[in-house]
C-alpha cells in the first residue's frame, strides 16, 4: 500500500491518505496507541476518571445476533 503514517498533533490523531485504483484520493483518520495516549491525557485533565474504548470488530461474536433479536 505504501501510505505514510502521519500524526496530527493538534488533535492527537494519526491519519494517512491513499489513492484507489480509479485515482480517487481517500483520507483515513484512525486511532492507535499514540493517539489514544494523547486523548487519555486530555480526558484526565478534564477529570474523566473512567474512560472506555470500543472498536468495531472487537466485540463478542454473539453481540450482533443478540441485538438483532430486539
Amino acid at each position: 500500500m505504501g501510505a505514510l503514517y502521519r500524526y496530527d498533533s493538534a488533535s492527537g490523531t494519526p491519519h494517512f491518505t491513499y489513492a484507489d485504483d480509479a485515482g480517487r484520493r481517500h483520507e483515513v483518520w484512525y486511532q492507535d496507541a499514540r493517539g489514544t495516549a494523547a486523548h487519555l491525557a486530555v480526558l484526565t485533565r478534564f477529570g474523566v476518571r473512567a474512560p472506555g474504548l470500543w472498536a468495531l470488530g472487537f466485540e463478542a461474536p454473539d453481540l450482533w445476533p443478540a441485538l438483532a433479536e430486539q
